[in-house]
Parts: C-alpha cells; sequence; structure tokens
C-alpha cells in the first residue's frame, strides 16, 4: 500500500491512518471522519441535493418550498452535528408555531404562524434525509442522523 509520503514518519502516519479507517469499515465500528466531512454544513448538503433534483430533472417549486423551511432552521448547522434531538425540536416548532421561523422585523410586530400539518413537516424531514442519503452515496459523508416521522 503506497502511501505517496518520501519521509518515512510520515509515510509511517498516513499508512497507521489508512489502517485505521480500514478496520473501521470492516470491523463494524466507526468510520473515520475526516476534517472535510466536519466541514460540511446542511445548507451544502440541500444545495447538492437542488443540484441532484435538477439533474434528474424533479426541480420545482414544491421543492423548493419544503426545502426552505429545513434551510431556515438547519442550514448553519454542521452536517455532522446534527442530532435527532434538534430534529425534534425542529417538529415541536413546526407543529406548534408553523415550519417557518418567525423573524422580527423593526416596528412590525410578529404574527404567530399557522402550525403545520403532520404531513408538510415529514415531506421537510424526508428532504432532509435525502440530502444526507445523497451525501453518502457520494462518499461526502458516514454518518445520517436518526430522522423520525410523524
Amino acid at each position: 500500500m503506497s502511501t505517496g509520503e518520501t519521509e518515512e514518519k510520515k509515510a509511517l502516519q498516513a499508512l497507521k491512518r489508512k489502517l485505521v479507517e480500514r478496520d473501521g469499515e470492516h470491523g463494524g465500528g466507526k468510520k473515520m471522519i475526516t476534517p472535510q466531512q466536519q466541514r460540511i454544513t446542511v445548507k451544502e448538503l440541500l444545495e447538492a441535493l437542488k443540484v441532484d433534483y435538477k439533474l434528474r430533472g424533479k426541480s420545482g417549486i414544491r421543492l423548493l418550498s419544503n426545502l426552505k423551511p429545513v434551510e431556515e432552521h438547519f442550514g448553519d448547522f454542521r452536517a455532522m452535528e446534527l442530532s435527532a434531538a434538534e430534529i425534534d425540536k425542529f417538529i415541536a416548532h413546526a407543529l406548534e408555531h408553523g415550519r417557518r421561523v418567525s423573524r422580527e422585523l423593526p416596528g412590525r410586530p410578529t404574527k404567530p404562524g399557522k402550525p403545520a400539518k403532520p404531513a408538510s413537516i415529514n415531506r421537510c424531514l424526508q428532504l432532509l434525509g435525502q440530502s444526507y442519503k445523497l451525501a453518502k452515496e457520494q462518499a461526502r459523508l458516514n454518518y445520517e442522523p436518526h430522522i423520525r416521522r410523524l
């Protein structure tokens, strides 16, 4: 197995990293998390999903309207840090106040959102799950949070 390193010390370190990664994949253990995976945000996953839908000719207004609440709530999260607990908070908020995040504008009172129906919430969560599955297929991530459906 070649590491591409010329210095023996660096080559040994690279070899150890590869062996740990291989053992994790074959032994059923946790796969190694790379620095690139740690930097990916949920917003990047959703953008990749939009591109995938466009390539397959399935992009449309309905997709965008269901992705918008997911992007508002989870867009800034790092993909590896999104947990089932955070997804449950989104579900609770959507059931009580609607799917959209209420933004306060100066001089305007905020209107309480209309509670979202379970089917609308499930469509959002389904797209979130698809974005994680696509990232795994493209070998960008090896993690997928548990996404509860209603």
